[in-house]
């Protein structure tokens, strides 16, 4: 029971929900852990925040032409997409923030409340952290099953070979630039695709 109370706090976490409250868990050992393919449910959050953030970044620049925009830079020039299927990603990505934000708000206020049991929102030296109420893993499934339509959009729009292909370049680029960004972090620098703008 405490391993699947465990899980639901790292993927909410994973997810960006969860917050400080899931930080504080202690270290659980992986070596057992099987690695593999990182699930749509988990990967595509990521790739939607990430290119709302590259969209908000050139809408807050004023960038208005295309060839300047992050969005070309990244999506046309790294990823390989064409221009209308970028713009097909960044509908869908909108789509989604606005049907995860109502569950994302919900599930801060939880853990909000959770927190603030708490001096500080910090667990006492020793102390073990709370089980996650249900709530918050019947929101979980909610933002999957949300997260897991607009993913099927994109493949319903791209039609299945073409979507592989942007699947497995974007997974490879992700790859990539998660690698590089141990090193850039020792030099202050962020890597937007592991860390996203948004909130969801």
């Amino acid at each position: 029971m405490r391993t699947m109370q465990l899980r639901v706090l790292a993927l909410l976490l994973c997810c960006g929900v969860m917050g400080p409250l899931a930080r504080q868990l202690p270290a659980q050992n992986t070596s057992s852990v099987q690695t593999g393919p990182m699930p749509d449910a988990r990967f595509y959050p990521l790739r939607f925040n990430h290119i709302l953030y590259l969209y908000n970044n050139d809408v807050q620049a004023g960038i208005t032409d295309p060839s300047y925009s992050s969005l070309d830079r990244y999506y046309v020039h790294r990823l390989g997409a064409t221009v209308q299927e970028t713009t097909t990603f960044l509908a869908e990505a909108q789509s989604w923030s606005a049907e995860v934000a109502p569950i994302d708000a919900q599930a801060h206020s939880i853990v909000a409340a959770i927190r603030a049991l708490n001096p500080g929102g910090k667990l006492a030296p020793g102390a073990q952290p709370p089980a996650p109420p249900q709530t918050l893993a019947d929101l979980q499934q909610q933002r999957d099953a949300i997260t897991l339509k607009h993913v099927a959009n994109l493949r319903a729009a791209f039609g299945d070979v073409r979507f592989t292909q942007l699947d497995d370049q974007a997974r490879r680029v992700a790859h990539l630039t998660s690698r590089g960004s141990a090193l850039a972090g020792a030099a202050g620098h962020s890597n937007p695709m592991s860390n996203p703008g948004g909130s969801q």
